[in-house]
């Protein structure tokens, strides 16, 4: 296992071959096992034994089997082996290296991190960044299977980017994961999917990265810097009596970390909203205290509560944008 530092596994696979090594790499990433689906009975009275219609997703290993989740007659479970077709299908057209793989929540949440090689002039590249696609899916409760290009910065302590692109219909902006995302209550195609996100890829890949650009041309004050982490702050106090944070602890440490953050950047990028925003991402993954180590890291990073975070940051900063270019024009 690599060091917490790292958000994946990623060291563990390095320079195997992805298709002829496979077995091997599913074994090191802790996948060399397989999905089972039984029936679920119910007795109707003391001797009627009937057949309900929700099923039991088990996961089997070396001949045991461990309870995962009960899901109902509808639901479809997808297994590694699909999404690591994606990523072979993906593998040539998008220059794609395999990165990691691996699974949280026992076995729930499954991922397939692949890197691709892009134009070394852009931001990322820049910015000393890997841009990455993730294949995940959710094998439990409302969660789906989906494809999300993200930025990882392979720093002292890794943290992660999430790639948000254009608007919904409501106009606030997306995760360009959304080019490709199925329910489990529809059969998943391999073949469709890679289509689907190879497109995606291809016409929105610099939309981000554009989005970034424009961000580190407009520089901020320290009053900016407050004014964002006094809006930021509302995410900090979602939970329980337990979990909740006061305000002032929190926005200290915000600007604590904006403050140490900011200068490790190119000195273009310092100073501007863009450096503000990487250092609240920044400061997401390498600061918090999650339970569960390395798992609860990578489920919380891409499946929970701080993916929905660093989309509102994203947003307040796309207001604060908007807000500073208009006293500028007025």
């Amino acid at each position: 296992m690599n060091h917490f530092n790292h958000i994946y596994n990623d060291e563990i696979i390095a320079g195997l071959d992805p298709v002829r090594d496979k077995q091997i790499i599913f074994r090191l990433s802790d996948l060399d096992w397989h999905y089972e689906i039984k029936p679920l009975f119910y007795y109707k009275n003391k001797d009627e034994m009937t057949l309900s219609g929700s099923k039991q997703l088990l996961i089997s290993r070396s001949g045991e089997t461990t309870e995962v989740a009960v899901r109902g007659k509808d639901f479809n479970i997808i297994p590694i082996d699909k999404l690591y077709d994606v990523f072979l299908t993906l593998r040539d057209p998008l220059k794609l290296e395999l990165y990691a793989l691996g699974h949280t929540r026992e076995g729930k949440f499954i991922y397939v991190v692949a890197r691709m090689n892009r134009n070394a002039s852009s931001i990322a590249s820049d910015l000393g960044f890997h841009y990455c696609i993730i294949i995940y899916t959710v094998n439990d409760g409302n969660g789906k299977t989906k494809f999300a290009p993200v930025w990882i910065k392979d720093d002292q302590v890794q943290y992660q980017v999430s790639a948000i692109s254009g608007k919904d219909q409501r106009g606030k902006p997306t995760y360009l994961s959304t080019c490709y995302e199925l329910s489990h209550h529809y059969e998943f195609d391999s073949l469709e999917a890679a289509i689907s996100v190879k497109n995606s890829i291809e016409d929105h890949a610099g939309d981000f990265e554009s989005k970034m650009s424009e961000f580190s041309e407009i520089g901020i004050s320290a009053d900016h810097v407050s004014e964002f982490h006094h809006r930021m702050y509302r995410r900090f106090e979602i939970g329980n009596e337990k979990t909740k944070r006061g305000y002032e602890k929190v926005t200290s440490e915000l600007l604590n970390h904006h403050d140490k953050f900011n200068p490790t950047l190119p000195f273009r990028y310092q100073h501007t909203l863009c450096a503000l925003y990487l250092s609240f991402v920044s400061y997401i993954d390498r600061e918090k205290k999650r339970k569960l180590g390395k798992d609860g890291r990578i489920t919380s990073i891409n499946f929970t509560h701080d993916n929905v975070t660093k989309r509102a940051a994203f947003e307040e900063i796309s207001k604060l944008a908007s807000e500073i270019l208009s006293k500028k024009h007025a």
